[in-house]
């Protein structure tokens, strides 16, 4: 069973997330806390990283480039309510943003997600359950 790990801050999101990849499925491993990800990427070794981007202290920018710098072969797919996350980002974010969406293991879906959009996305970079 394809696995994958959801981080986002909100938990309400979360559960829906978790809801809609296991029916689907897949196996979903969740956390609010994007400090503990690296720990649980190394723990589970996903197929796949759903990641939020606006979240308090860690921001899902940096924990994608500490994710690429391990483990650089695993998808993200990023999922943020904010459609102009990237206005205003360093050189530094874009540059690996680009490198990454251009590797065909990185894309990005906006919230409200639909069911299609999001397995759709997942189905794209990882295949079917």
């Amino acid at each position: 069973m394809k696995k994958i790990l959801a981080i986002d801050d909100e938990p309400q999101v979360l559960a829906i997330f978790q809801r809609l990849l296991e029916a689907a499925g897949y196996e979903a491993v969740t956390t609010a806390e994007p400090e503990t990800a690296m720990a649980l990427l190394d723990h589970i070794g996903p197929d796949l990283v759903l990641l939020d981007i606006m979240m308090p202290g860690l921001d899902g920018f940096d924990l994608f480039e500490s994710i690429k710098s391990a483990c650089g072969r695993v998808p993200v797919l990023f999922c943020t309510g904010y459609p102009e996350v990237f206005a205003g980002q360093s050189e530094r974010v874009l540059r690996l943003w680009q490198k990454h969406f251009e590797d065909g293991l990185t894309d990005i879906v906006y919230k409200p997600v639909t069911r299609e959009d999001l397995l759709g996305k997942v189905e794209s970079l990882i295949g079917p359950p």
